[in-house]
């Protein structure tokens, strides 16, 4: 069974069929190519000797057909196309920058989005409290020695200062009141490393 023959869209009668569709869009501003493509114009031919080439009455001596022509070719003016894509030519950097559109777009929010804002307002609020953003359990090791023997559990809180940075307290036990058995500045800190 031979599949049926598909005719290609004619881009021409579907934008005349759409005519008033594709004009009142109201997102036409942002649409790259202007709305009148063509502008046709009479354009004087300018003689560039004292004496005309052609004489005057020789449009009306001529016989032959191919003498006319060649006359009127001499002496009628230019017509003109101009595509008016002149100014979408060159840089990009260059292109008319007719922004009008954008006001009238309304702004898109996302529940995403606000759940973020939220999270960071109350986080804001924590550091400029100066109060602790988190706190529990972990393991403290030494520097020079990574095995699961070196490693002491110890009660940690996090804080951020109010300059920005986050400081890691750590305690023996969840008595936060005591002077802490030290800190961890996360700003000089150079690696983490987990234990399973």
């Amino acid at each position: 069974v031979r599949p049926p023959m598909v005719e290609p869209l004619d881009y021409e009668s579907v934008i005349q069929q759409r005519r008033t569709q594709i004009h009142s869009d109201p997102l036409r501003g942002p649409s790259p190519l202007p709305s009148r493509r063509r502008h046709v114009s009479r354009q004087p031919r300018q003689r560039r000797t004292v004496v005309p080439s052609v004489p005057p009455e020789a449009a009306q001596e001529a016989r032959s057909l191919l003498v006319t022509e060649c006359i009127k070719s001499y002496t009628t003016s230019w017509n003109v196309l101009d595509y008016r894509y002149q100014q979408y030519t060159g840089d990009y950097r260059q292109l008319p920058q007719n922004a009008a559109w954008l006001e009238k777009l309304p702004t898109h929010t996302f529940d995403i989005d606000e759940d973020v804002d939220k999270e960071e307002d109350t986080a804001s609020l924590a550091s400029l409290k100066g109060g602790i953003m988190k706190q529990g359990w972990l393991y403290k090791g030494n520097v020079n020695s990574v095995s699961m023997r070196s490693f002491k559990r110890r009660y940690f809180s996090l804080t951020q200062l109010p300059d920005g940075s986050f400081i890691l307290n750590f305690y023996k036990d969840e008595k936060l009141s005591k002077e802490p058995k030290g800190s961890i500045f996360l700003d000089s800190c150079v690696g983490v490393v987990q234990v399973l």
